[in-house]
């Protein structure tokens, strides 16, 4: 930890941040108000990468080579592939709210 602000991302007119991971490749964004999730390089400069997932991703997680996210609006969880952007989604039911990777695993917290 800084204590001090290293960069600013100015994502304008766009809304829905709702939850960031950051691994080693930059800070992955959920964005509930796309669908999708936004990569956004170490650099910091602006948005990357935009990836469709489910309806409604409020929560994103990294770990085991993956960027996982938690998509309440249709019951599913998504794994992309941080290198080809390829989704894949599961559906686990209810309203995933939270998500972690871990031990090899992903843990999705339902409501």
């Amino acid at each position: 930890m800084t204590d001090r602000q290293l960069a600013k991302v100015d994502f304008g007119p766009l809304t829905g941040v709702a939850d960031v991971a950051v691994d080693e490749g930059g800070v992955w964004d959920a964005n509930e108000g796309s669908d999708a999730v936004w990569e956004i390089p170490p650099s910091f400069a602006a948005v990357s990468r935009t990836i469709s997932v489910g309806a409604i991703p409020v929560a994103v997680a990294v770990g085991a080579g993956s960027v996982c996210t938690a998509n309440s609006g249709d019951g599913t969880v998504s794994r992309i592939d941080p290198v080809s952007g390829a989704v894949t989604s599961i559906a686990v039911g209810g309203t995933p709210r939270g998500i972690a990777v871990g031990d090899g695993l992903v843990w999705v917290a339902i409501g």
